[in-house]
């Protein structure tokens, strides 16, 4: 497992009291041409987000769902959910790009193909913003976003 030397800081503008109203306009926010309308806020729920501090995770190979998970988990980090992918496409663009994205945090159980994670596939030309099948193999340029897990103080 590698991520990059450097820290994306994902800085929230807008601070909000309400999910649902977070969620709406981070994917608004994202300016994606292309979204699957099955992510919402009740499909993913959770709760209003502050500045946090992420990594893309690149394993270089093909990789499972749950073997990626349990990797990430393993570290001094945490699979992003939902939201902090949507924070994250709207603050940086332009990753999407170069690389697909993908948040292993939070799944909606698609009635066809099952488990789903959020996904910023790469695209040289216009953005999307997709559900991607846990039952499918991510490809080996993927990257997984993270979330810094702050490290518990010592009592």
């Amino acid at each position: 497992m590698s991520h990059s030397d450097n820290w994306g800081v994902v800085c929230i503008e807008h601070q909000f009291d309400d999910y649902y109203a977070q969620f709406m306009h981070l994917l608004s926010t994202g300016n994606y041409g292309t979204k699957d309308a099955n992510i919402t806020p009740e499909n993913f729920p959770g709760q209003c987000i502050g500045d946090f501090k992420a990594v893309l995770v690149l394993f270089d190979c093909q990789m499972k769902h749950n073997t990626a998970m349990q990797e990430i988990k393993g570290s001094n980090y945490r699979p992003a959910t939902m939201i902090e992918l949507l924070a994250y496409g709207a603050w940086f663009p332009d990753e999407q790009m170069e690389y697909s994205i993908a948040a292993l945090g939070q799944s909606w159980e698609d009635p066809k193909r099952g488990p789903c994670v959020g996904s910023l596939p790469h695209k040289s030309l216009d953005r999307e913003l997709i559900l991607y099948p846990c039952s499918m193999p991510f490809g080996s340029k993927c990257r997984f976003l993270a979330v810094c897990e702050p490290k518990a103080k010592a009592a």
